[in-house]
């Protein structure tokens, strides 16, 4: 409420003379304690085997709230909205009240009414930042809420490629595997058939021996029948 010239800083006490307190009720059994709630829930350090549980259970709660919305009159608007709303009102009121506070209190004449001014004031301007705390606390939280909805998707596109990973690399193994097998039965078959051509080697140099051995016995007897026909000669 505005001061007009004229207007006693008295008449602004009386004007606001009913108690600020009870709305602020609001910002601090309801609007403050949720997100703070979710944002420490948010940033604990879980054990990374459930982690991704909590995550998601913590996720459909802040959902059910973030996306529960009331009908009036045709219209459908959100709860987040409503809170919000009621924090930017607030901040409006407040910033308002100390403005109006301050001047009556340039105003006033006497200590007493200058105190009671200033305590006005400061409870306004605590009002003020309560409020601008309200809407920080739900922007906040609304803007990782989203950044842990994207999350989820990345992660399951992650988990995903490392399994494919994993795949082609255990494939991979098992092909190097049947190639190395492949490999060493190619060179066992190397050397057996370097230990066979040896021994054919070794055959063609006995049949060659043989070979001579067989003429050797052929002359012999040649040699042997021509002494049997020489010796009935000279009988």
């Amino acid at each position: 409420m505005a001061i007009y010239e004229g207007e006693q800083p008295n008449a602004y006490m009386q004007s606001t003379g009913r108690s600020g307190s009870n709305p602020w009720q609001l910002f601090l059994y309801f609007i403050f304690p949720i997100p703070l709630v979710f944002l420490v829930l948010i940033s604990l350090p879980f054990p990374a085997r459930y982690r991704a549980k909590i995550r998601v259970g913590i996720l459909n709660a802040l959902n059910r709230i973030s996306f529960l919305r009331f009908d009036y009159g045709g219209a459908s608007i959100s709860l987040i909205a409503i809170i919000i709303l009621i924090a930017l009102l607030g901040l409006i009121f407040s910033a308002n009240d100390s403005l109006n506070a301050r001047r009556a209190e340039n105003q006033a004449h006497f200590f007493a009414e200058k105190k009671e001014l200033r305590c006005k004031r400061w409870r306004a301007e605590r009002n003020f930042w309560l409020s601008v705390l309200g809407c920080v606390l739900w922007v906040v939280l609304l803007r990782i809420q989203t950044l842990l909805m994207d999350v989820g998707p990345l992660e399951e596109r992650l988990k995903r490629a490392e399994e494919e990973r994993d795949a082609a690399a255990k494939e991979s193994k098992e092909k190097e595997g049947v190639l190395r097998r492949l490999r060493e039965a190619v060179e066992q078959g190397v050397r057996e058939g370097k230990e066979k051509e040896g021994v054919i080697l070794t055959l063609r140099e006995k049949m060659g021996e043989v070979e001579g051995l067989k003429k050797r016995v052929v002359m012999l007897e040649e040699e042997k029948e021509a002494l049997r026909k020489g010796s009935k000669k000279t009988s």
